[in-house]
């Protein structure tokens, strides 16, 4: 886990030097992330529209060989080749495979920020740790612990100055609310707020892509609308079983995602794709009319 961690942390200790701040951090790491999904997230779009295009020809392939089988599945190829779609492709299904892979590596920087994020070695950690009664080593969350001692707590532990003053710093404030502490559900608390406003926005990203989905005339917007909602509770069990910086990766994603959902539609909504491919394709069979005209002529 560690070797696929380590890159993901390099890139958010580098978002926290520049910014001084571990919201802004996780929120630009997302945000890096979400812009390199940002093609597959197009092409799922025109690959809908194209879809939702074709959906009359397959039906009357499906009718005209409901019989056979075989034959059916050949008139499918056949029209997925001529159309160049391709049923098959997992482009669509990336953006949302990299959000869930991302939570792994996330929890250990999550868990870690002094190692991970101030590049203290977990050794050098742990033995101050282990001096500070209060603080359980053996608990995986024990490094956030360390954010509630003063310098002298630490020094007086067996920390140099210098790491003390460097833990004592570290920015995890968002507003009134501090991410380094975890949401309890046996204890109401503002820090709720986190997980609260990360499932309400999964809901509204849920309901743009179920909506886009009607409007691209997909049959399983019903049973994909189940998929995304189920997404919402998910999202609000997680962010209420790690720290906070879990949910505000969460929060991050889907208000990026959400942003990316509406200007996709926008530019490239399903009539504007349909109109195009209907122009590419008139370019096409004009092109094709005329190399065999002038095939003929010669």
């Amino acid at each position: 886990m560690e070797l696929i961690t380590k890159p993901f942390a390099l890139i958010m200790g580098l978002f926290y030097d520049w910014t001084g701040n571990y919201v802004v951090s996780i929120f630009l790491f997302t945000l890096l992330f979400r812009l390199i999904m940002l093609p597959f997230s197009i092409k799922q779009q025109k690959s809908s529209a194209k879809m939702a295009r074709i959906q009359p020809k397959i039906k009357r392939i499906q009718e005209k060989y409901a019989t056979n089988r075989v034959k059916m599945n050949e008139e499918m190829q056949k029209l997925y080749q001529k159309e160049n779609y391709n049923p098959t492709s997992l482009s669509g299904c990336l953006p949302s495979m990299v959000q869930l892979l991302l939570i792994f590596p996330l929890i250990e920087v999550i868990y870690k920020p002094i190692t991970y994020i101030l590049g203290i070695s977990t050794d050098t950690i742990k033995a101050i740790a282990e001096k500070i009664p209060e603080i359980d080593v053996a608990k995986s969350g024990f490094q956030l612990k360390l954010f509630g001692e003063s310098v002298e707590s630490l020094v007086s532990a067996g920390a140099t100055p210098e790491v003390a003053e460097q833990i004592t710093g570290f920015n995890s404030k968002f507003f009134f609310l501090d991410i380094s502490s975890s949401p309890e559900i046996s204890k109401p608390s503002l820090i709720w707020l986190i997980p609260i406003i990360a499932c309400l926005l999964q809901i509204a990203v849920s309901y743009v892509s179920i909506r886009q989905q009607k409007a691209n005339g997909q049959g399983g917007a019903n049973q994909m609308g189940c998929m995304l909602y189920g997404m919402s509770i998910f999202s609000l069990v997680l962010c209420f079983s790690f720290p906070a910086g879990m949910g505000i990766y969460w929060i991050s994603s889907s208000l990026i995602m959400l942003i990316q959902q509406l200007l996709i539609n926008k530019f490239y909504g399903p009539g504007r794709i349909a109109a195009q491919l209907m122009v590419d394709e008139t370019i096409e069979r004009r092109a094709k009319e005329d190399a065999v005209k002038s095939k003929f002529s010669l």
